[in-house]
């Protein structure tokens, strides 16, 4: 239940303001043979790596996304946008989160990103496409991909999961 850690984060009354606006994300998965189950809250991210292409399965809680989804900003000027970091939905802030459910079917050979906005604001998705679409074990990809986001200036924290479908085993 995502409920339970969310109230266990929320600071006690008489904390300082600052306090009280703190919270993290929660990007959280589980995998099957054939599925993969996805909570999420914020501004960190899933993505799922397939022969097709990178697929984006998370939406952001962002100031910045709800304006792309509006029609009122465009992706490249949301990269450049003032409030770009401001989240709308966190774990911690509130007694009671509204947390997204996704489910995504994967197969032999695809590979599950979940990545904290640390990596995706320094690392383009046609960069992390290209990393994931290499042929090498996923600590190679995982590093390659965490010194990309540190060779572009790493202003983040950069936290990074990576999951790959293999053959069954029986």
């Amino acid at each position: 239940e995502v409920s339970l850690p969310a109230r266990a984060l929320l600071p006690p009354p008489k904390k300082s303001i600052l306090v009280r606006v703190m919270g993290t994300t929660l990007t959280a998965a589980v995998c099957t043979q054939k599925y993969i189950y996805l909570a999420h809250v914020g501004d960190s991210r899933a993505y799922l790596q397939t022969k097709e292409g990178l697929v984006q399965i998370t939406t952001d809680h962002t100031f910045v996304q709800n304006l792309i989804q509006s029609g009122q900003l465009t992706e490249k000027a949301a990269l450049s946008h003032p409030y770009r970091h401001v989240i709308t939905r966190a774990v911690g802030i509130e007694q009671f989160l509204e947390v997204d459910f996704f489910e995504a079917h994967w197969t032999l050979g695809d590979t599950l990103l979940l990545c904290s906005d640390g990596l995706t604001n320094m690392v383009s998705d046609e960069q992390i496409q290209s990393q994931l679409s290499r042929k090498a074990s996923l600590e190679e990809q995982g590093h390659a991909l965490l010194n990309l986001a540190l060779e572009n200036g790493g202003q983040d924290n950069i936290t990074l999961c990576l999951a790959r479908r293999e053959a069954d085993h029986r």
